[in-house]
């Protein structure tokens, strides 16, 4: 079939019949556009027979034809849009033998193909865009808006037979291919690299204008052909999902030219070399920095400085906002279509070794073995937030004794608060929350920012009372060890919080008052707090803590010099605790699982530990064993209504009996209580029942047995509940 270089073939039909006939793969382009009518995908690797084109075109007039490029129709384009950048370079020559000039003003340069050229759109600069393997573009004679594809010059049919200029070729190889490209060795996608690489191309496809139905179909083709191991049906639905969340891209296809959200997208998804969602679901990506990789949360506050700092670069001035939030949302969609993993705070564990996060730009980090300690490169399993302040370099052959010279720990506690303290630098395990117990200037607020910035360092080391869930949860998020300041006394709902911080356990709550997903809030961190007297008074969580007390400094010194002779000390002590900890998991097989104690894990590994803090196993069970018991007492002596009912038993002859509604009127009527005591408590007799069944444990530990009673009252008509509460002597019950 001849063909004309003013375009005059007598219809589409006539056109396609002729690309056909020297080798090309023509298919059928939506009217006035540029989106395939057909699903297309096999045809990048068949010829299509003469009944297909004949039943796509004929008696069609307004349809446009695509070619397919690549490998095996031998067809590689050079697609320059109008006002693209200076190109070529100076001195080069495109050479081309064909060259198409587009309804936007472009112009499309055809060569014969080259092996290991793919689809890229402004790596060679920007507007110029190439489509190799796996593309196709328009050809003439289709029309976009009244202004048809020409043939400026030259013949289809030589620019087959002529290979791009040497330049060309090195540009377009050293430029690189897109990833997906890459990957995909041999026309297969490898198994980790599925979701990412199919949501990339279903992005293409998008933008280039693709409707939702022929989209859906390519990416199932896709999945069922290239895919080592293809997805489930239903892993490709979510990804067409996310990729139909961006607008589709008619409003760009007369022009050919990309926007600058596009391109700075671009830009910073060639440095990214993984995109996923933690375990909470919010997206991050790892990107290849200098000093190796780097994990980062895709967020407006923590991601828009490195998109600024890309876009000045590149384009040499500052992003609209428009721009970064954009590029953020199309970052932030291939994240939530990858796969999940577990990311951590300060501490982890990774293939059987401990890593500390120190915080430091070069992303280095302590590994912790049986065999010692060292400095490592950090693995990417660490998030991080702008308020962690990097870590002081830990030293061997320090002292561990010198940290008395900086917390005033009563002789009596010393074990146990340097055993809690190593524990908090191993995660996994419930930890138990650490409980400052002194008079006024005992140095309390001193000792909790001094174990702040042991564990982990933070410009703020210690802070007040939460106000609600959500402000102790974004502390929890944000804090391996939470330190809270100055309490009196802890609410139910706080109380039971630290008591889930503690475990580990979730929380189901909202996103959004507006929303009502449910959202899975689950953190297991390391608590400390503080007071004059113990602020736990509920049994639940004082099971869960340990009570170290503090005493009064024999001498005082200004707050500037015992800062300064801390920081002196710091390293040698960090060190220490590093090599307690390379002890412990050393001895941890040794140690028995099963532990009598509510706090088990802590408690194995206590004893693990202890050799390498400078005591024996034997005398950490002791002090553990001691502290459990003392710690009863006082929460009964500080807790007003626990104290109430001790003082109601003593009047009452060691024993009493009654409902609740009746031990309210008992409680009401103790003239030994203050007004104030009153007030701290409720004296509804649900409440009561409630509270009683919490603090048995106090109260048995106390010598006061607490028994509920059911039976009839004498003349049968009403069921009674009563409370029994009698005094345990050595004989048994009163």
């Amino acid at each position: 079939m001849e063909q004309y270089n003013d375009n005059k073939w007598n219809s589409p039909l006539d056109a396609a019949l002729y690309y056909l006939s020297i080798g090309m793969h023509p298919i059928p382009i939506e009217p006035n556009g540029k989106i395939p009518l057909i699903k297309w995908r096999k045809y990048q690797k068949v010829q299509p027979t003469e009944e297909e084109v004949r039943e796509w075109f004929e008696g069609r007039p307004d349809v446009n034809i695509g070619l397919i490029t690549g490998t095996p129709s031998g067809l590689l384009v050079i697609d320059i849009d109008e006002g693209h950048a200076p190109w070529p370079p100076k001195g080069q020559e495109l050479n081309s033998k064909y060259v198409v000039e587009t309804p936007g003003g472009g112009l499309h340069a055809h060569y014969r193909n080259v092996e290991g050229i793919h689809n890229s759109a402004s790596k060679l600069a920007r507007g110029i865009d190439v489509r190799g393997k796996g593309g196709c573009i328009v050809a003439p004679p289709s029309v976009i808006n009244g202004i048809p594809y020409k043939i400026k010059e030259g013949s289809l049919e030589e620019a087959l037979k002529t290979d791009p200029p040497r330049w060309l070729v090195d540009a377009l190889l050293s430029a690189g291919n897109n990833t997906v490209a890459q990957i995909s060795s041999g026309g297969k996608i490898p198994e980790g690299r599925r979701n990412d690489t199919l949501f990339k191309r279903g992005c293409s496809m998008r933008a280039r204008g693709m409707k939702e139905v022929p989209l859906f179909e390519n990416l199932s083709d896709d999945n069922a052909t290239d895919c080592v191991t293809p997805l489930q049906v239903e892993e490709v639905e979510d990804i067409f999902e996310s990729v139909c969340k961006y607008p589709r891209g008619p409003e760009r296809r007369n022009t050919g030219r990309i926007n600058r959200a596009e391109e700075l997208t671009r830009l910073i998804e060639s440095e990214i070399q993984e995109f996923f969602q933690d375990q909470h679901g919010d997206p991050y990506v790892l990107i290849q920095t200098e000093d190796g990789s780097e994990l980062q949360r895709v967020s407006k506050g923590s991601f828009s400085p490195r998109l600024t700092r890309h876009y000045r670069d590149h384009f040499g001035d500052v992003p609209a906002g428009g721009i970064v939030s954009r590029t953020i949302q199309q970052i932030q969609a291939r994240c939530l279509t990858g796969d999940k993993r577990e990311l951590f705070l300060r501490v982890a564990w990774e293939d059987e070794r401990l890593y500390y996060n120190l915080s430091w730009k070069n992303n280095r980090a302590i590994e912790i073995t049986a065999d010692g300690w060292q400095l490592t490169g950090l693995p990417p399993i660490f998030k991080h937030y702008q308020h962690q302040i990097p870590q002081v370099e830990p030293v061997k052959g320090g002292e561990l004794n010198r940290i008395w010279e900086f917390v005033n720990i009563a002789p009596a506690d010393r074990h146990l608060f340097l055993a809690v303290v190593a524990s908090w630098f191993i995660p996994g395990i419930s930890h138990p929350v650490m409980i400052l117990h002194g008079q006024p200037g005992t140095g309390k607020t001193t000792t909790a920012k001094f174990i702040k910035q042991v564990v982990d360092p933070s410009p703020v080391l210690t802070g007040g009372i939460p106000r609600d869930d959500k402000d102790i949860g974004m502390q929890f998020n944000q804090n391996w060890l939470v330190c809270f300041d100055n309490l009196n006394h802890l609410k139910p709902w706080l109380s039971d919080t630290l008591c889930r911080a503690v475990t580990g356990e979730g929380k189901y709550t909202r996103q959004l008052y507006t929303d009502d997903t449910p959202f899975l809030t689950q953190y297991q961190r390391c608590i400390c707090l503080n007071g004059i007297g113990s602020p736990v008074t509920r049994d639940d969580l004082l099971d869960r803590s340990v009570v170290i007390r503090i005493d009064r400094p024999e001498h005082r010194r200004a707050e500037t010099v015992l800062m300064k002779g801390w920081a002196k000390e710091l390293p040698g002590i960090l060190g220490v605790f590093f090599r307690a900890i390379s002890i412990g998991i050393r001895n941890l097989s040794s140690i028995s699982e099963e532990q009598p104690f509510r706090m088990a894990d802590f408690a194995r590994w206590g004893k693990a530990i202890a050799p390498g803090l400078g005591f024996s196993v034997e005398e950490f069970e002791a002090v553990y064993r001691r502290s459990i018991a003392s710690k009863w007492t006082e929460s009964l002596e500080t807790n007003p209504f626990s104290a109430a009912i001790v003082s109601l038993v003593g009047r009452n002859g060691r024993y009493w009996e009654g409902t609740a509604s009746e031990l309210s009127q008992a409680l009401a009527a103790d003239v030994r209580l203050s007004r104030r005591d009153i007030t701290l408590f409720s004296l509804d007799p649900r409440w009561i029942s409630e509270e009683l069944t919490r603090i048995t444990p106090a109260l048995e530990h106390y010598g006061i047995k607490c028994t509920r009673l059911n039976y009839q009252k004498v003349d049968g008509k009403v069921r009674r509940k009563t409370i029994r509460l009698s005094q345990i002597t050595e004989e048994g019950e009163e």
